[in-house]
């Protein structure tokens, strides 16, 4: 199932961000701010690998869903799931690592990327964050 596989992905980003606050600041660059540029790029070819792993697991699911444009479906969602999880680890930082990234993390998936199956993704409360397998 390819949605319980980009639950896994974005779950798993944001689970190590909350364990390792230090890699949350390198990971959205805080602090590499006067650090080598190979680092920076680095962990930006870090979050293209990421968008890209999801364009292809999205885009299989739309072909097999019969979208009439599951490529262009599969780089706007993609783009938008790696921006969330950038967006939380940035949020989690510079909140002095007080508000998590994986707080209510449900109600982003329920009103943006898998309005039909939030049940699905969301196993529990919404400050539940579910297993990873």
């Amino acid at each position: 199932n390819q949605r319980a596989a980009t639950r896994k992905l974005v779950v798993m980003v944001l689970q190590f961000g909350e364990k390792n606050p230090g890699m949350a600041r390198v990971m959205v660059g805080d602090a590499l701010v006067f650090e080598n540029e190979r680092l920076q790029a680095r962990m930006n070819q870090f979050f293209d690998k990421l968008e890209s792993s999801l364009k292809q697991s999205l885009r299989d699911e739309g072909a097999g869903n019969g979208a009439a444009t599951p490529t262009v479906d599969a780089q706007v969602r993609a783009s938008v799931i790696v921006a969330f999880m950038v967006g939380r680890l940035q949020r989690f930082t510079r909140s002095g690592f007080k508000r998590l990234p994986t707080d209510s993390h449900c109600t982003f998936w329920s009103h943006t990327m898998f309005p039909s199956s939030i049940e699905a993704f969301c196993q529990g409360t919404d400050n539940e964050m579910p297993a990873i397998d």
